[in-house]
């Protein structure tokens, strides 16, 4: 499943392989503890969530993982989890998937349509919302506060999905909604550093 992001992740990490030993470390640890399960599959499929069939992560995968995580660590991206109640269900199920948007706890509200584009459709809010800012120590503690943000729109991605689209997502559209398979919430991610 190549596509434009995708592929330009996999140029990253070729070049960074090639070019730059002490990140290129970084990263293969990330991916094997990535394929261990040291960050847990929930945490992950915050950001990706791999395809049936899929036998474990790949190099680029990681890569995108390893940025998406470390700007929810920076405190840059903000986090918010919204109990939908239930799991997603094939993407086929547009009607379902829109009758749980509708019942979101307010002011969040969506707008499932599905299909192999960049999105499956959309999470918004109308009010302010408060979002955890977390920052990561190297002792592994973290600082957690929130923070008000105004009202906005973030793309909404279902089910499985690729790292490189949630951190596409993340950096050119300010935010990410993330309803992964198998959770009984989605998550809304807001970027402080994007305009």
């Amino acid at each position: 499943m190549s596509t434009f992001h995708a592929s330009a992740i996999e140029a990253v990490t070729r070049r960074i392989s090639e070019e730059n030993t002490e990140y290129a470390g970084w990263l293969k640890i990330y991916f094997a503890r990535l394929n261990a399960g040291f960050y847990g599959a929930a945490h992950v499929a915050k950001f990706v969530q791999r395809f049936r069939g899929q036998q474990a992560f790949t190099m680029e995968e990681a890569y995108a993982f390893m940025q998406c995580h470390g700007l929810l660590l920076s405190g840059d991206v903000l986090a918010a989890e919204v109990v939908v109640g239930f799991p997603p269900v094939a993407d086929c199920e547009t009607d379902a998937h829109n009758r749980a948007l509708a019942g979101l706890p307010g002011p969040f509200y969506g707008k499932f349509w599905g299909g192999k584009d960049d999105e499956d459709g959309y999470i918004a809010w109308d009010e302010p919302v408060w979002l955890q800012k977390t920052v990561g120590h190297a002792d592994g503690s973290q600082d957690a506060t929130l923070v008000e943000i105004p009202p906005g729109r973030v793309p909404l991605e279902i089910g499985t999905t690729l790292g490189s689209r949630s951190l596409a997502h993340l950096q050119g559209d300010r935010g990410l909604a993330r309803w992964p398979y198998g959770s009984d919430s989605l998550w809304v991610f807001w970027n402080t550093k994007t305009s």
